[in-house]
């Protein structure tokens, strides 16, 4: 079997290491940039921010049935790394192939760069889908990022 690549995305935020982090691990703020451009987070959004807590959103706007995916925080150590399992679930309601996702955070001059590696890709075209589905999301990231703080 051919071993596909992991996905390495970075981006830098015009925010500290912390707010970049706690978008990440507040609810509200993760609600509000989750998901490609066009997806609403349904209010059921579960966010267990510690080890073996469990993490699940649907996305509203993207198909019907909604496209939920969940996991679980196998790392949390703020404000530097969150490490979590990623799965869709599917049709029969069972979870699919599991990822594993890791994001490092680091301060970068007066801002920080988001580093994500997600990795345990079965196919080419996974691979293409998430890193789609990532960068869209981290557009979302940069908005939410930009707005003042609550």
């Amino acid at each position: 079997m051919t071993s596909i690549p992991a996905l390495r995305l970075e981006r830098r935020y015009d925010a500290s290491v912390d707010r970049v982090f706690e978008a990440w691990t507040d609810r509200r703020i993760f609600m509000s940039w989750f998901g490609p451009e066009g997806v609403t987070i349904a209010e059921d959004c579960v966010l267990d921010v510690r080890p073996g807590g469990a993490w699940r959103a649907v996305m509203l706007g993207e198909g019907d049935p909604a496209p939920e995916v969940s996991g679980v925080f196998l790392e949390v150590s703020p404000p530097q790394r969150l490490k979590l399992t990623f799965a869709w679930t599917q049709p029969d309601g069972s979870r699919g192939h599991e990822y594993v996702v890791t994001v490092d955070i680091e301060p970068d001059g007066d801002g920080a760069r988001l580093i994500l590696t997600q990795e345990e890709f079965l196919a080419d075209d996974q691979r293409a889908n998430h890193e789609d589905g990532w960068t869209s999301s981290f557009d979302c990231l940069a908005r939410a990022l930009a707005e003042p703080v609550a």
